[in-house]
């Protein structure tokens, strides 16, 4: 299948938000993959799962999320390191993706060593389950060079784009081409 977009069939992966507490409707994955899947085969979608709310039916979850990737989808656990649960979730869910938050790329009290530290042990436990890494909240050349060090899998912050209407978004993406070995 095509991308009706050209500006999508360029990328690699579209992601889309999904709150934990949608997770025990047992016919959302039927329902998203028929609307997304106007757009891009569902091995093109992402679909970030938010974790700061519980979800009280971690057997419904669960079922749900194994039939999303039964129909293709990669699923993200967005916002490592907030919310509830976190370690239970990546211990049961069949997560393919780990987007670290925000948090762990900002320096504060502990100053880089500390943030270099927790960004490391961060990745690390997301190698160690095979999953793609994303580090989220990139806002400067400084907060890159550390993602850089650290060797995660992929970026994603104010310093790659802020929002962008949907025709602006190949402007974006070869603005941040060009930026980015500036950057580097």
């Amino acid at each position: 299948m095509l991308f009706r977009s050209p500006a999508l069939a360029a990328l690699h992966d579209v992601s889309v938000n999904l709150s934990v507490l949608d997770l025990d409707d047992l016919e959302l994955p039927d329902h998203i993959r028929d609307v997304l899947t106007t757009g891009a085969p569902t091995d093109r979608w992402t679909l970030e799962i938010t974790e700061s709310a519980e979800t009280g039916q971690l057997a419904e979850a669960l079922d749900v999320l194994t039939r999303f990737r039964l129909l293709g989808f990669r699923l993200a656990m967005d916002d490592f390191g907030t919310g509830t649960s976190t370690f239970e979730r990546l211990r049961v869910y069949p997560f393919s993706e780990l987007k670290i938050n925000r948090l762990f790329v900002h320096t504060d009290r502990g100053g880089i060593d500390h943030t270099r530290a927790m960004l490391r042990a961060a990745v690390d436990l997301g190698e160690a389950l095979e999953l793609k890494v994303v580090v989220e909240g990139v806002e400067t050349p400084t907060e890159y060079a550390l993602v850089e060090e650290v060797a995660c899998d992929a970026v994603q912050g104010y310093l790659v784009s802020r929002p962008v209407r949907p025709e602006r978004f190949a402007d974006a993406v070869a603005d941040w081409v060009r930026r980015r070995d500036q950057i580097a």
